[in-house]
């Protein structure tokens, strides 16, 4: 997924020395807003147990960076300010990647087992291909097995970066005036 905003500045100045602020300007600029960005995603990752509910951000356990771990990047000649998860250790290799998975939606193929953990397990009711029926949700596990078949699953949009992109650019046009107004003064 790409979000883009573009900010136009034209200078009709050939002095070097308002060409050179204009730039730090939008050095500076592209900073805040690559590090508001990063902030405002980490900050809609929240911890919990529980799995969030559909169009809420997506939750992480406790001690998993997962999605958390986002980072941005201004290119060499600060025009592009890049934004995004570093990485995210997915199990299931070779799907549909997780973040744009929980962003948008969709279905992926998983290979996976459900393992039951109840009392009293006879040896050939541990792994099932199927959910069981008849045992508690509490008594099921699941574990991705790269013998498993696999299967589609489909999973209800969480986004997490989107509305993150649309609190920051809210007010994007008055914060990059006021950056330029302070690089001239």
């Amino acid at each position: 997924m790409t979000l883009s905003i573009n900010v136009d500045v034209r200078a009709r100045s050939w002095n070097r020395d308002v060409i050179r602020k204009l730039a730090k300007a939008d050095k500076r600029f592209l900073h805040w807003y690559g590090g508001a960005l990063r902030k405002s995603i980490r900050r809609s990752v929240r911890e919990g147990k529980k799995t969030s509910k559909p169009d809420k951000p997506p939750r992480r356990w406790a001690g998993n960076g997962g999605l958390r771990l986002v980072s941005y990047e201004v290119n060499r000649s600060n025009t592009e300010v890049t934004v995004g998860v570093l990485k995210f250790n997915s199990k299931q290799a070779g799907t549909k990647a997780v973040p744009g998975l929980l962003e948008e939606g969709g279905t992926a193929k998983r290979r996976f087992l459900f393992v039951n953990t109840g009392p009293l397990v006879r040896m050939e009711d541990l792994y099932a291909y199927r959910r069981p029926k008849g045992i508690a949700k509490k008594h099921l596990r699941i574990i991705f097995s790269k013998t498993a078949k696999p299967r589609s699953v489909r999973y209800r949009k969480r986004p997490f970066v989107k509305p993150a992109f649309d609190r920051i650019n809210k007010d994007v046009a008055e914060r990059y005036a006021r950056v330029v107004a302070r690089a001239m003064s």
